[in-house]
């Protein structure tokens, strides 16, 4: 990950901060659409920064795309460079099976990288293979603990927590997904991010 000269570093993996807001009720949906844990609404930007004091914050991310097809919304990701257009990004799908990372920078994977796995059941857990190049191939664990409140510069999220195992067996992360913004907090190495602030895209 290269970090920018100033404010900014890319983010293609993985809000200007506001005051926390109080834990919002949840919106009413209808019942025969799927709970999905990503944004998929195009236009749709969202910051993730170091959770620090005077921490400085990744590159925006945005929604470029989303397309849905027999049940899955394809949605494609760009870091958003300093002259506020689309750069690099990824590709994730999202359905009510969960979140799955099926493309970054380096092309598209060989084998779908689960990020969320639902039902999100306590306990549940799934390997993801990681075949990157130059490097051995390596397995995460990736196990899902339960929901919990989790407090942000962008607001109050139920998210769902995922402790992380890199390589399998070594604990490394943990993350929070939430319904409709996906992973709004990290904790651990390489780095803490949270969720700084949202803005939204068309409906």
């Amino acid at each position: 990950m290269r970090l920018r000269t100033a404010i900014m570093v890319p983010a293609a993996l993985v809000l200007s901060a506001t005051l926390p807001i109080a834990l919002a009720a949840p919106r009413p949906r209808d019942a025969s659409k799927p709970v999905l844990y990503y944004p998929i609404n195009v236009g749709e930007q969202w910051v993730l920064g170091f959770d620090m004091e005077n921490g400085t914050n990744m590159a925006p991310l945005l929604v470029t795309s989303a397309v849905e097809k027999d049940g899955i919304t394809t949605v494609k990701v760009a870091n958003v460079d300093r002259d506020g257009t689309p750069g690099l990004g990824f590709t994730v799908e999202v359905s009510e099976k969960g979140v799955c990372m099926v493309e970054n920078p380096s092309g598209r994977f060989d084998d779908p990288r689960w990020l969320l796995k639902l039902p999100a059941k306590p306990g549940s857990k799934w390997e993801v293979p990681i075949k990157d190049p130059g490097r051995k191939p390596e397995t995460m664990v990736r196990t899902v603990v339960g929901e919990e409140e989790v407090i942000t510069p962008a607001g109050t999220f139920k998210a769902v927590r995922v402790d992380i195992e890199f390589p399998a067996g070594t604990p490394w992360l943990t993350e929070w997904w939430a319904v409709g913004r996906g992973k709004v907090k990290q904790s651990g190495s390489p780095v803490p991010l949270v969720l700084k602030s949202i803005t939204p895209g068309k409906k």
